[in-house]
């Protein structure tokens, strides 16, 4: 199991990486880097479903429900950066389920592990796509 857990840590951190890649390849008028950008952030929405399912103790429904709430608000940013409809919806959704989850795990396990801070990082960055901050 825990071989797992580190291989969907390295394809998480290169998806995210991938999505930084395509976000300034697409500012420089790359064909590719929309295509780029999709598979990125469904990779990495896929990813934290799966580190959802793979967590152990007794907050496990809490991981759960948080990267479930990833999810969501990685395809909420997706469907924002390609300007398709629904996009404000998932960020809502999403950037309040990973926030209030990260916040719960953080008091629930009184430390911040990597998958707590995931949804926090990606939960702010739906607050701030919402409010019309970025993009």
């Amino acid at each position: 199991m825990h071989k797992l857990k580190n291989a969907l840590v390295t394809i998480s951190n290169i998806s995210f990486l991938l999505i930084f890649v395509a976000f300034f390849a697409g500012k420089y008028g790359f064909q590719q880097a929309r295509t780029l950008q999709i598979v990125a952030w469904v990779t990495f929405a896929l990813v934290a479903v799966l580190e959802g399912f793979t967590a152990s103790g007794k907050a496990k429904i809490f991981y759960l429900i948080t990267m479930l709430g990833v999810a969501v608000a990685s395809m909420g940013i997706l469907f924002k950066s390609m300007a398709w409809e629904g996009y404000a919806q998932m960020l809502l959704v999403g950037g309040i389920t990973s926030v209030g989850g990260s916040i719960i795990l953080f008091l629930f396990n009184k430390k911040a592990d990597p998958l707590t801070l995931k949804a926090l990082i990606i939960g702010a960055i739906c607050f701030f796509l919402y409010q019309g901050t970025f993009l």
